[in-house]
């Protein structure tokens, strides 16, 4: 409906600010962009050029800690929005967060509106469901209920989807026709992306990014589709984890166990690291596979799917060797 200037696909890179800034004109009525943190002082440089009204923190995960060094000063770096908003404007965070509660907001003086799946958000989503092609919810807002849909898989996408309510709504849009608007939304290619997999199995590719918060995500999704199913997990390398990468591949392997994957391929030395420390945790050692070469990967899997297989692909776009392995077990 309206002349918008934002980030394109997730480029987020301070060297991209300039092409938006020029990309402003007399037309434009808003601008919505999504910030990149790797270091600290980004975000009040990035808030400094686009000078935001609205800024919404979705989530601090684990992320960025090889130059963030520890996960206080990345949750400080996150905290950097309310400098940037300028001490005024609208505050939209998750009220579920707990890291983003470590922020102190005492001397902010702008608004701030909530969302979350705990009671005590303004903007509460509950009765999440998965769907054919995404999430069923239910949105509640100051006493109303509303149902709702968002396309693609997993609780997070739920949690974005009522954040993003929360700013239109803000901006005078009717929650109906939010709500309306978000079930036309399509997502960045490699997100959580269902596709057909050889066999009638079902791939999950999420290899845009990889860290630990991300992988937790993928994992509740792998859960829930391959309920039922045999769910197999894909893994490699995590980058930015700086001195931190041993504690937090333990972490992860933990997860998987915790989830119940029934087998684990690890594809580099890095993710290897992850199948020893699950191994280590419970992870049956006969259900655990390490492949350097690709080729070997796709022949096991030209084996091993069929239609009561899941299979979750996560690693970083950074690492773009093993894509070809999607590739080959995708049905176009």
């Amino acid at each position: 409906k309206h002349k918008v200037v934002h980030t394109i696909s997730s480029k987020n890179a301070l060297r991209f600010n300039n092409d938006y800034l020029m990309s402003f004109n007399d037309e434009t009525e808003y601008g919505v962009f999504e910030t990149a943190i790797t270091h600290p002082g980004n975000l009040t440089h990035e808030c400094d050029l686009y000078r935001p009204t609205i800024g919404i923190i979705t989530t601090i995960g684990i992320d960025h800690l090889n130059w963030c060094k520890t996960l206080e000063i990345y949750t400080r770096t996150k905290g950097e929005m309310l400098i940037g908003l300028g001490n005024k404007g609208t505050l939209i965070i998750n009220n579920d967060d707990k890291n983003i509660k470590r922020i102190d907001m005492s001397n902010y003086k702008g608004e701030i509106i909530t969302f979350g799946l705990k009671e005590g958000a303004d903007f509460r989503a509950s009765k999440i469901e998965y769907g054919n092609n995404g999430m069923l919810y239910k949105l509640h807002y100051k006493g109303k209920e509303y149902k709702a849909y968002i396309p693609g898989f997993g609780e997070h996408n739920v949690l974005n989807a009522i954040a993003a309510i929360a700013a239109l709504h803000k901006l005078g849009y009717p929650i109906e026709e939010a709500i309306s608007s978000l079930t036309k939304y399509k997502h960045i290619r490699s997100h959580t992306e269902l596709k057909k997999g050889i066999n009638k199995s079902i791939i999950i590719d999420d290899t845009w990014s990889s860290n630990p918060t991300s992988m937790k995500a993928a994992l509740k999704v792998l859960t829930a589709k391959g309920e039922n199913k045999t769910k197999i997990a894909v893994i490699g390398k995590i980058n930015y984890l700086g001195k931190h990468k041993e504690a937090y591949y333990e972490a992860i392997a933990k997860m998987l166990v915790k989830y119940n994957i029934n087998v684990l391929i690890s594809l580099d030395e890095d993710a290897k690291v992850i199948g020893d420390y699950a191994k280590l945790h419970g992870f049956k050692a006969s259900d655990y596979f390490h492949f350097d070469k690709d080729e070997d990967l796709i022949n096991k899997f030209g084996e091993i799917l069929n239609e009561k297989t899941v299979v979750l692909f996560k690693f970083s776009m950074l690492d773009k060797t093993h894509q070809q392995v999607i590739d080959k077990i995708i049905v176009k």
